[in-house]
Order: C-alpha cells, then sequence, then structure tokens
C-alpha cells in the first residue's frame, strides 16, 4: 500500500554500496536444498547506525537515485507501479525514506517525526541514590534495566527483583547497575549473580586502573563485570590497547565499553592504527562497545539508538560508519550457520529431547538441586534450558555466546517460557570470564567443529577445565554428520572443513589433558523433524531485507537424521 503522503525523500545519511551475491539456502524443491542467489544492494543509514539489504535491480536503482530528492507519490506509482509499493512502505517504516505534506525539506523535523511514531523500548533506569515513585519490579517484566547508584546498597528494589524471579517471573529482559564501588559483601555479590546482574565500573582510567579494583569477591561469586575505560583518538594506540587487552584477560573482566572522542592534540589522519587497535580490544573480551558506536541490535533495526553526525567528531564519525559496514557484513556472515531456533518448540524439532543425551541423563554430569553449570557457547540456549530443571529450584545455568544477537534470543525465549534459573553473559571460549574452579559442570554443544577450525580447541578446553571444580565434570556434544534417511550416500560432514576429522580432533584434545579422565564416550542418532515447518526457525536473516526471496519457505520433505558424538570427562 503506498503511503499517504503527497511527497516522498530519501534521509540525506542513507548511502548505497553494492555488495556481494546474498546467498540462502532456506528454500527446498525437493529433498536437496537449493540455494537461491540474489544480487543484492546494502543501504547504510548513518543517522540511525542500521543497514537495510535491498535488490539490486536497476528498477530499484533508479526508485533510489530519485528519491534522492523530494518526489511525488503519484510521479513514484506511475513509473514504477504497485510493485514499488511494499519496498517503499518498508523504507518508511524503517526511517530510510519520510514521507513530506510538501516539498520544503527539514530533515530534523522529518526525523523527529518518524521517531515519535516508533514504540519505545528504550531501558528503564533508575536511580537508587534517589528517590523513585512506583514498583520498579513490576515496571521491569520484559525489559533491560540500568540502576545507577554510588555503591550497591541492599536495596528492596534489588530483593524484589529476587522474590518475583523466585516466584517465575524472570522479571527483567537483563538487569545493569552501574557504580562507582564495588561491592564486597559475599551476601549482596550472591544476590547479583542470581539476578543475572552486570555490574559496571564506570569512568576508568586508561589503558587501565593503576591497581585492580577489588574484584576477587565478585569473581568468586561469578558475578559478571564490565568496565567502562575513557580516553581520546591520540591516546589509543595499538601498544595502549595491548595493555588493555592484557589487564582485561589477567582480571576475567567479561565487558568493556570505551568512551573516547577528540581532544587537543591534532586529529589522527591515518585511521587504520586505530581500527587495529579497537579491533584488539573486540578481540581480547566478549562483550565490546564504543559508545556511540551502533550496537549489533541497533545495526539491524532491533533497537533505536540514532545518532547526530553533524555533532560528532570527524574522527568518530568516519569511524563510526566504517565499523557499521564491517559489522553489518560480520553479522551477514552468521547467517550461513543453522540457527538459533526461536523457541524451544522449533528447537525440539531439531533436536529430539528424547534422544538428547546429556540433558536426558543428569546423572552424567552429577547434576543436582544448587549445582552451578556453564553452558559454553550456548547460542540461544537450547542445552541451557534443557538442564535448567535438573538444578532447579537454586541452581542456575550460565550460558555464555559470542554473539550478542543470539543472546537476545534466548532471553525472549527464557522470559516467555517462565525459565528463571539460567542467565546469559557474552564471552569468548578462549577467554572464558569466570574465576577459576567456580562451576560444577561445564557443557558444550555443536562448538567443537569450530573451535578446531579455528585453531582454538586445546585453549577452549583449557578454559572450561580451569573453570570446573576438582570433581566437576565436563560434557562436549558435536553433530558429525548430516544425511537423509532415504539417501544415507548423501549424508555430508557437519561443519567441518576438509581434511578436519572432528572426532579424532575432540579425542587428541581430550588426550592432551592430564587433568580430565573419560567416563564416556557415545555415538548416537538423532532424528531431525523440522520437514514442513518454517526455513526462518533454522535460518536467520538478522540483516533486514527489503525482499526476502525465502520468506514463506518451509523445510522441505524427507526423514533426515544427525550421527552426534557425545564425550564426557571428570576433573582430578
Amino acid at each position: 500500500m503506498w503511503p499517504s503522503c503527497g511527497w516522498l525523500v530519501l534521509d540525506p545519511s542513507v548511502e548505497l554500496e553494492r555488495t556481494t551475491t546474498w546467498e540462502t539456502g532456506a528454500a527446498r524443491s525437493d529433498d536437496r536444498a537449493r540455494s537461491i542467489h540474489v544480487a543484492v544492494v546494502d543501504l547504510y543509514n548513518e543517522w540511525l547506525g542500521t543497514v537495510l539489504s535491498a535488490p539490486a535491480s536497476e528498477a530499484f536503482l533508479e526508485l533510489f537515485e530519485q528519491l534522492r530528492e523530494p518526489t511525488r507519490v503519484s510521479e513514484l506509482q506511475d513509473e514504477f507501479g504497485d510493485a514499488a509499493a511494499a519496498p517503499i512502505a518498508e523504507l518508511v517504516r524503517r526511517g530510510f525514506v519520510h514521507g513530506l505534506a510538501a516539498p520544503e525539506l527539514v530533515i530534523q523535523q522529518l526525523r523527529d517525526a518518524w521517531l515519535a511514531l516508533q514504540p519505545d523500548d528504550s531501558p528503564l533506569e533508575v536511580d537508587l541514590d534517589r528517590d523513585h515513585e512506583g514498583d520498579v519490579a513490576a515496571r521491569a517484566r520484559g525489559r533491560d534495566v540500568v540502576l545507577r547508584c554510588r555503591a550497591v546498597p541492599d536495596d528492596p528494589t534489588l530483593r524484589s527483583l529476587r522474590e518475583r524471579r523466585r516466584a517465575g517471573d524472570p522479571g527483567a529482559r537483563s538487569l545493569t547497575i552501574v557504580s562507582a564501588t564495588v561491592p564486597t559483601a559475599p551476601t549482596m555479590c550472591a544476590l547479583l549473580f542470581e539476578l543475572g546482574a552486570t555490574l559496571v565500573l564506570p569512568e576508568t582510567t586508561w589503558p587501565h586502573p593503576a591497581g585492580a579494583p577489588p574484584l576477587a569477591t565478585l569473581h568468586a561469586q561469578r558475578v559478571a563485570t564490565l568496565i567502562e575505560l575513557h580516553t581520546t583518538w591520540s591516546q589509543l594506540t595499538e601498544d595502549a590497547a595491548r595493555q588493555c587487552a592484557a589487564w582485561i584477560v589477567e582480571h576475567r573482566i567479561g565487558g568493556l565499553r570505551l568512551r573516547t572522542g577528540a581532544d587537543a592534540a591534532s586529529p589522527p589522519q591515518d585511521l587504520a592504527p586505530l581500527e587495529r587497535a579497537l579491533r584488539i580490544l573486540e578481540d581480547a573480551v566478549g562483550d565490546f562497545g564504543v559508545i556511540g558506536f551502533p550496537t549489533d541490535h541497533v545495526i539491524t533495526g532491533q533497537r533505536i539508538a540514532p545518532a547526530d553526525p553533524g555533532r560528532l567528531d570527524p574522527v568518530t564519525r568516519s569511524l563510526r560508519v566504517r565499523y557499521l559496514r564491517r559489522r553489518s557484513q560480520e553479522i551477514r556472515a552468521l547467517e550461513d550457520m543453522v540457527g538459533p531456533p526461536p523457541s524451544s518448540h522449533a528447537d525440539a524439532l531439531l533436536v529430539d529431547p528424547a534422544t538428547d543425551v546429556i540433558p536426558n541423563d543428569p546423572s552424567l554430569l552429577a547434576l543436582r538441586p544448587g549445582a552451578i553449570v556453564a553452558d559454553i557457547c550456548c547460542a540461544a540456549g537450547r542445552t541451557t534450558r534443557r538442564l535448567a530443571p535438573h538444578v532447579a529450584p537454586n541452581g542456575q545455568i550460565i550460558g555464555i555466546e559470542k554473539e550478542l544477537l543470539s543472546i537476545q534470543i534466548g532471553r525472549a525465549i527464557a522470559a516467555a517460557e517462565g525459565v528463571t534459573n539460567i542467565q546469559f553473559r557474552p564471552g569468548l571460549a578462549q577467554r572464558l570470564p569466570l574465576a577459576d574452579a567456580t562451576v560444577d559442570a561445564v557443557v558444550c554443544d555443536w562448538s567443537f567443529n569450530l573451535f578446531l577450525e579455528i585453531g582454538i580447541a586445546d585453549a577452549a578446553l583449557a578454559e572450561m577445565t580451569r573453570i570446573l571444580r576438582p570433581g566437576g565434570r565436563l560434557a562436549i556434544m558435536q553433530v558429525l554428520s548430516l544425511f537423509q534417511y532415504d539417501d544415507l550416500p548423501s549424508a555430508v560432514i557437519y561443519g567441518a572443513p576438509q581434511g578436519i576429522n572432528v572426532t579424532r580432533g575432540i579425542d587428541d584434545a581430550f588426550a592432551r589433558r592430564s587433568d580430565l579422565a573419560i567416563v564416556l564416550q557415545k555415538f548416537w542418532l538423532n532424528e531431525n523433524r523440522t520437514a514442513g515447518h518454517p526455513t526462518r526457525w533454522y535460518r536467520h536473516a538478522f540483516v533486514p531485507r527489503l525482499v526476502d526471496p525465502a520468506a514463506g519457505a518451509n523445510v522441505g520433505p524427507g526423514r533426515r537424521g544427525m550421527l552426534c558424538y557425545s564425550v564426557v570427562a571428570e576433573r582430578r
């Protein structure tokens, strides 16, 4: 349906960039996957910090160029026909194109009008040092909550959030506490852990504090921590970034926010060293961000956080645009992977709960009520949720995952299904943000093939062993091959480059650990029952599409299976 306004114009911050062919294996016309190849262009909205893919057709490119100037809707209808109505409506909905009553262009007014129509998904922010009205715990349900205070108090708000969780109400989608001081009382640390809270230490000096903050108590109680560092572009050298990264790794810091900008020094002319410094920090910690740069949720249009490019210093503006383009391509690369499914029902079709070895037999991990389990590379938390009942009511499953978009899906599923004893944290398998011997069991599903591929298998297994208490158990589950029951010769090796034997790689990694004793090695079959169900359940289009050729497609017919391998070991 065409917009009801008289004129349309492209937001002046939107730029078009031709990209590589976008491939999706979503549609199936028979028992074999049929890939769809579509040439696309990417539209980058610098104001919103978002990306949108569009077909690289001549008609769309012509439409795009025409919208750079205010254009009558009636003229667009005459020239492009009704086929253009849906794409234009989507461009308007996402803030890439604005509707006008007249051709006079006052861009800030158009942007303000668009923002006024958007739902408010901003965090609920509360200053605990001041009086606040209303029940914060009641208002927190399903929202990201940020509590600010000089020192973390024994506050009714925190106790109310805990009681709601214990009563089966997941409460806040995420809880962040910004405090100038580190709580050291074990009871307070235990409360923060039970709430799944992340403690942010703001305004820390660059490249790291002169002395270590008193984090030992926090980490002993498994509380997630995030450091906010302040610097300037002239101070952000590669050497300083390496110092910062080494400090973060040494102190098991879970996240880093960098607040930076221009100073009195001449702005750097070469941005490449700054980008390399940022990548050093990004590689050191699972949860990294530059304040003012778009997050993954903003880039993919799931959250609105506009910036005024005109108020940014030239270095920040240039780096922000370059980051938007780089990160959007990295997010697109995630779409080649299967999942994560958006519900436990969709998960059950992919991995049958009746045959899932580890969750079906909690004795393999010696699970008991009150146990603490770490699920490494948990994606959206299939195994995290399946293990949760075995440690209830007062145990916790800590899901650690690199990709924030998967974490968001996991939190949404847990909230919708009322699972309150799991929490998700950003983190890297080779640098886990947990202290030594702080969990009773560790699991890792569907990821060891990737560890072998990128050369971190030994490092990841060492980290899993490090956080595991003596006598605790560690389980690896890996899909080895995918096959059709009626066409067994077509079986394919799952997620492994040619030349990598995943089974041998797993066994060899365990054999190099003298502190792990294997107690189980088991091959097992899983029937994939996804046939006839929506493909979008299993292949996410994180980068939004103006036109999705696979929309409405279902997984094709045929019985599919997976050959899986599980290893369980005990820490000596």
